[in-house]
């Protein structure tokens, strides 16, 4: 029933997209991805001269008793000047590093507020607004690098940049770095450039960001989620317990069958749920405030720990008791009780940890909480967590009122006021007046199908932007999960999900930057000059049609997602076929080709298209060898439900229906099915 649904589905869709010049204002063209003039630094041929015939003059000079991560950024500056200079990154650094004790006389790169920067310094690092903002300044022919905060984070953060901005190197996933090679290096003199970041808390949930703390460091990431950074990165920016939706932990649904009462009441059916929490019922705040207590006492003497998540379970069921609905008419909805309820565990961990006056109580402003409550405002230790995604992710969330299930065949792309908007313009208002904080729980992958193409580089920075505009002061960007927090052998993204989360890392720190020069720079290092044009020609032809004719959600089948025509795919397919010529000469840049083809390839199995047309004898065979071609590319693992294909009969069915355990499961004996060993086979077969 589901390939007979599906045949017909794109049948429609073929139609619609024969007609869609007609119907819709599809842009053509190079796409404006976001950001002003580009930042091109050129060649610096004059100024401070570091290094001239690979040797320098300089030294590093590190205050006594400085935290590790100091070492960390004078580590990478030896590391990349190794790599400028043609020598292995793990040779004895160009620089040698000394305590300030220990300095006499000469040049020197200063990591750290020492007293050699004198008033010039005191100044500039007095003005740093954050404890994360650092400065970069020259004095005479002497460079400081330095934050203002112990945890060192500061400091490090300004190695980063002098590294990036300064010498011109690139670090654009765990295994790619670019360094411009020569034997004479110039900095421009009188340097002087103080950054402060947009956002107390930075968080980048993509697997080839979060599962390499010192990339997240380098990139100046302070989250715990995946890999954590310990002392040498300057600590994280850490959660007392769970993360999220942690009345499930707080409040165990196994104290349902005993305790029905303290769970949500659900009026349509005349019973409690175990669902949500009635959160009037005072047993609920006794024992949620408990346990928030318990987790605050195994760090809170740690200042490294600093939120505590008292969230909403992920379902769209709020308590509907007398007491409840009561309490949501006094204060505007669901989204009211639970401010209220938030409010009086933030009072009492207040009152209970009087030397903690820095921990915050964070909820959610999510599904049945996002539109802001009346008549009560949060308290100022608390945190509102507002979460996108009800949101369009195609076009930016402040200019489309379009929101989730709006997408599909035939989208209304008429203009329509943004709710989500407007909703968090108003929780802005709210948070002001007690000095409570906002965050944003932002969606950037299609949950449904990892591999989908996913056309949303043109809102990332737009949408940072607007967050920051409205005094948000910490981002979650939520990507592609691998399941788990170490590296797995098939978490490669086949859906430019290296290039997103590494832009996201920079825009997590300036959204202002220029979204079209990072990508561009990015691609070409990561395909290579020669194929990057042809694999950003596919990128915005997807891009500008999915922006003519469609919305976007983060759910759905692969149905609503944006269709491409025979025609158009063997366009595409053309365009890659060019990359892959371009690349063949660097195997690492072909094989980031290929695996970045796999998304059209997917694209045109799960639509049934050329060679995974239904009228192709070869269907079952090509379906079968493209499931293989992503394992041996890295990428086995379609969804957060993904289900390993067991059996021949699997081979009928779209990618998609890989992904999740359709209708082929009912087909096979799942007593007698025996999962495929991918790893083995990756080891017998190697790379493509």
């Amino acid at each position: 029933m589901a390939m007979i649904q599906t045949f017909f589905v794109s049948l429609l869709l073929f139609f619609q997209s024969a007609f869609a010049p007609l119907i819709y204002d599809i842009p053509k063209g190079a796409v404006d991805y976001g950001g002003g003039a580009y930042a091109a630094a050129g060649e610096v041929t004059e100024g401070l001269r570091l290094f001239e015939d690979g040797e320098t003059d300089y030294v590093i000079v590190i205050p006594d008793g400085a935290p590790q991560s100091f070492y960390t950024g004078a580590r990478w500056l030896n590391e990349f000047l190794n790599e400028m200079l043609g020598r292995d990154k793990n040779a004895p650094g160009p620089l040698t590093v000394i305590a300030e004790s220990a300095y006499e006389s000469g040049k020197f790169i200063s990591i750290g507020k020492t007293a050699l920067g004198g008033s010039e310094l005191e100044s500039a690092v007095n003005a740093l607004e954050t404890d994360e903002s650092f400065v970069k300044m020259t004095v005479g022919d002497n460079i400081f690098i330095s934050g203002s905060a112990a945890n060192g984070r500061g400091t490090m953060y300004g190695c980063a940049s002098f590294i990036e901005e300064q010498l011109g190197c690139r670090w654009y996933t765990p295994e790619l770095r670019t360094t411009p090679k020569k034997q004479t290096i110039f900095i421009k003199d009188e340097l002087y450039d103080a950054q402060n970041p947009m956002l107390d808390y930075r968080d980048d949930y993509w697997p080839y960001v979060y599962l390499y703390p010192e990339f997240k460091a380098f990139h100046k990431l302070n989250s715990f989620m995946g890999m954590g950074m310990g002392a040498e990165y300057g600590n994280q920016f850490n959660y007392f317990g769970g993360f999220c939706h942690t009345l499930w932990f707080l409040l165990p649904q196994s104290m349902f069958a005993a305790e029905p009462t303290l769970f949500s009441y659900q009026k349509d059916r005349g019973e409690w749920t175990p669902h949500q929490r009635c959160l009037t019922n005072p047993r609920v705040f006794e024992i949620v405030r408990d346990g928030v207590f318990e987790w605050i006492s195994h760090h809170e003497n740690d200042p490294n720990f600093k939120i505590v998540s008292v969230t909403q379970e992920d379902n769209d069921y709020p308590c509907q008791c007398d007491n409840c609905l009561a309490m949501d008419a006094m204060y505007g909805g669901p989204s009211g009780t639970n401010i209220w309820f938030t409010n009086e565990i933030a009072r009492a961990v207040k009152e209970r940890f009087p030397h903690r006056p820095d921990i915050l109580i964070d909820t959610f402003a999510y599904t049945y909480t996002v539109k802001p409550p009346k008549n009560i405002v949060p308290d100022k230790n608390v945190i509102v967590r507002f979460c996108t995604m009800g949101s369009c992710f195609v076009h930016p969330l402040e200019d489309c009122g379009h929101g989730r299930g709006s997408d599909g065949i035939f989208a209304d792309m008429k203009p329509h006021t943004s709710a989500l908007a407007q909703y968090m313009r108003e929780w802005n208002e709210l948070c002001k007046v007690n000095g409570a904080q906002m965050y944003v729980w932002d969606y950037t992958t299609c949950f449904e199908f990892y591999p989908a193409i996913y056309p949303n580089f043109q809102v990332l920075a737009a949408n940072l932007q607007f967050f920051v505009e409205n005094s948000v002061r910490g981002v979650y960007e939520q990507g592609y999960d691998t399941g788990g927090t170490e590296v797995l052998p098939g978490s490669a993204s086949g859906e430019f999900g290296e290039m997103r989360g590494y832009l996201l890392a920079k825009l997590l720190w300036d959204p202002y930057q220029n979204t079209n020069q990072i990508m561009d720079e990015f691609m070409n290092a990561y395909y290579g000059r020669g194929a990057a044009p042809y694999v950003r020609e596919f990128l915005d032809y997807f891009t500008n049609k999915t922006i003519g004719m469609n919305h976007l959600g983060v759910f759905g089948r692969v149905e609503v997602f944006t269709y491409l025509t025979p025609a158009e795919c063997r366009k595409m397919d053309a365009l890659f076929d060019k990359a892959e010529q371009a690349a063949a000469g660097n195997k690492d840049q072909l094989l980031a080709v290929k695996r970045t083809r796999l998304c059209l390839k997917l694209h045109e199995a799960n639509y049934m298209i050329g060679d995974y047309s239904w009228c192709n004898p070869n269907r079952l065979r090509n379906n079968k060898a493209l499931f293989y071609e992503c394992v041996l590319l890295g990428l086995d693992r379609f969804s957060a439900a993904m289900v390993e294909p067991y059996n021949t009969y699997v081979w009928l069915h779209r990618p998609y229906d890989w992904a999740k355990m359709k209708s082929w499961i009912d087909f096979v004996d799942v007593d007698k099915l025996v999962p495929m060993d991918l790893e083995a086979y990756r080891q017998a077969h190697g790379t493509p």
